[in-house]
């Protein structure tokens, strides 16, 4: 490979407005850092283009290109949706999955910080419903484990029913801990992992019986239980932070990670490892006298 490949950034389909705009806002944040490349942008469900035409598209039009997943583990998405995209066409690379990384741990560091810091709870009851999470103060920085004014975080994730992916939010979690020095516990939205109202429970078991909708108290101040706050590991607001903010009922919740300029430098650099990948795979295998491969997949 002597050029750059095309990069086709691939995201979940949402239904909610809020959320769209955020992923394209991410990829527009993508574009201004890196104006010299190509970059195309589909979604694995809901959301027109759909990743399989696109490819199909790009793989006439550019010499080569990678799959950038905007996804935050991987799952079936990445195992199975993006890497039969690779299977079908030649010179289509996937790159990594956005998460686990650092970089990640240390966003949503800064929006627990948003939340319980500059927005308390009894300022604002909804931190999900910000119109966009570019908008929340700057507050990257802060001495997180001296300030963060809860005991323990329970972390929200989508879920799935891959293992791969459970595993990869417990390694987010385990990273987050380490940024804020606290307990960070995976509360899942949906599929295998346990489910989110259950690790709340057991959490603070005073409360395991009671309607987090009819609750009115501040748990962190009424004395009921361990001090504790929500982080949103998703991207964009949508069907999974609404159900984040109703299971956890009086808790605070913290807005999804948005159109951060660190996740769009992540990103980049998934596509730049991919690509360097390629490359000393081509050169490793030319070497043997062999058809370089039309396919390489990265984690």
């Amino acid at each position: 490979m002597t050029s750059t490949a095309d990069l086709v950034a691939v995201a979940h389909g949402t239904a909610d407005p809020a959320g769209i705009r955020v992923v394209h806002e991410l990829v527009r944040m993508m574009a201004v850092e890196r104006p010299e490349l190509a970059i195309s942008l589909g979604f694995v469900d809901l959301l027109e283009p759909a990743l399989p035409s696109l490819v199909r598209r790009i793989s006439t039009d550019a010499d080569e290109a990678v799959v950038v997943p905007l996804l935050l583990s991987a799952g079936y998405h990445v195992y199975v949706d993006i890497a039969a995209e690779a299977d079908r066409h030649n010179r289509i690379h996937t790159a990594r999955a956005l998460g686990p990384d650092p970089v990640v741990a240390d966003i949503l560091a800064d929006r627990l910080t948003t939340r319980l810091i500059k927005h308390p709870a009894t300022e604002l009851p909804d931190a999900t419903e910000l119109p966009d999470a570019t908008e929340l103060p700057d507050v990257a920085g802060l001495p997180v484990d001296q300030e963060l004014p809860v005991e323990q975080v329970v972390l929200a994730a989508a879920g799935s029913s891959d293992p791969r992916a459970l595993r990869d939010c417990e390694q987010t979690a385990k990273l987050l801990s380490a940024r804020i020095n606290r307990p960070v516990t995976v509360g899942y939205l949906s599929g295998a992992g346990e489910p989110l109202q259950s690790v709340l429970a057991r959490a603070n078991p005073h409360r395991a019986n009671t309607n987090p909708h009819r609750a009115n108290t501040n748990p962190r101040h009424a004395g009921a239980g361990p001090r504790l706050a929500v982080a949103t590991y998703l991207l964009a607001p949508g069907f999974f932070a609404d159900r984040a903010r109703r299971l956890a009922g009086p808790y605070p919740v913290a807005a999804p990670l948005g159109a951060d300029p660190r996740l769009a430098t992540l990103a980049l650099h998934r596509f730049d490892e991919a690509q360097q990948l390629a490359r000393v795979r081509t050169v490793s295998v030319g070497a043997c006298g062999s058809r370089p491969p039309g396919r390489i997949v990265v984690g």
